[in-house]
């Protein structure tokens, strides 16, 4: 009995078991000996910001759970404003969208040789 209370005390204490998903996410894209660097902050006000180490622009927008997936919509605060769609699976953190709305950057990347599935680790 003792055990249970503890275990019941323990899921309220933490939200009702409840997952959360802020924090900083990093992502590794590898193209043979290319190598470029994604991470992605997720607040708990829902908003995101994303960098590369490629680009000296960020991405900001908001983050939402949407069935098994992660998913950030924004956009780049470069002088286009280009909108921008990240999607991650929120179990196994693998990339599944990476682009703009209509355009999936990660299904080229994967087309190159040497390319390595890319997947999210949670950092932070």
């Amino acid at each position: 009995l003792y055990s249970m209370m503890v275990m019941v005390a323990f899921l309220v204490g933490c939200g009702g078991g409840e997952t959360s998903y802020n924090g900083t996410y990093k992502m590794v894209l590898k193209q043979g000996e290319k190598e470029m660097t994604l991470t992605l902050e997720l607040n708990p006000d829902n908003k995101f910001v994303g960098t590369n180490s490629k680009e000296k622009y960020k991405a900001n927008g908001k983050w939402k759970v949407e069935g098994d997936e992660v998913v950030c919509t924004g956009k780049v605060d470069n002088p286009s404003k280009q909108d921008i769609t990240i999607k991650f699976n929120k179990d196994s953190l693998a990339a599944k969208w990476f682009g703009s709305n209509d355009k999936n950057f990660l299904d080229d990347f994967l087309k190159e040789e040497g390319a390595e599935p890319p997947v999210f680790e949670k950092i932070k």
